[in-house]
């Protein structure tokens, strides 16, 4: 792995993941599977070294651990996707509440367990999620190399020229994607 997605959900994600594939880089993005055994608490002396066969990793659960996959790849470049944090809220408010609730822990348990460790709580409760956005973003900014951590706000115009030129790629030449958009802007 070579590229970490560290933003939470609805901060620009999906548009990242397709971004990176656009420039070449197979693209893992809010993956279901390989850290299971730590969300499940069945693995206490876990091995992140789980992702040496793609080349970048997008969303939850992979951003919620970003310090131990920073301490797994000592090569890892992180980009953290950010947005304003009421325009997050509405977002995520409406797409964990709304658009995909959980409301069965045993029918959906992995989302259930994620969102547990992730937020708080399976469900998007306001002051909770607003806290738990906020001390994710500063940890990383705080955490990270800053030589080696790009903040991108693409739902504010951030694109292919602030991502490009940290990851010394050309700009190509199609239009930066905005996938996922709900409320009006580039959500996910």
């Amino acid at each position: 792995m070579k590229i970490l997605g560290a933003g939470l959900s609805k901060t620009g994600t999906t548009s990242l993941a397709r971004a990176l594939g656009i420039l070449g880089y197979e693209t893992l993005h809010c993956d279901q599977q390989r850290l299971n055994d730590i969300i499940y608490g069945v693995d206490n002396d876990p091995n992140f070294r789980l992702y040496d066969d793609v080349d970048a990793v997008t969303d939850l659960p992979t951003a919620y651990f970003y310090r131990e996959l920073v301490d797994a790849y000592p090569d890892l470049l992180v980009i953290l996707t950010v947005r304003p944090e009421d325009a997050w809220w509405r977002s995520v408010g409406h797409h964990f509440n709304r658009a995909h609730p959980v409301t069965d822990p045993v029918r959906d348990t992995f989302r259930w367990r994620l969102r547990n460790l992730a937020y708080g709580s399976p469900v998007a409760h306001e002051f909770l999620f607003r806290k738990r956005f906020r001390e994710h973003n500063e940890a990383v900014i705080g955490t990270v190399d800053p030589e080696r951590l790009l903040v991108l706000d693409i739902t504010t115009g951030d694109g292919w020229e602030k991502l490009c030129g940290f990851l010394r790629e050309p700009i190509p030449g199609i239009e930066f994607p905005h996938e996922n958009k709900t409320m009006g802007t580039p959500s996910s």
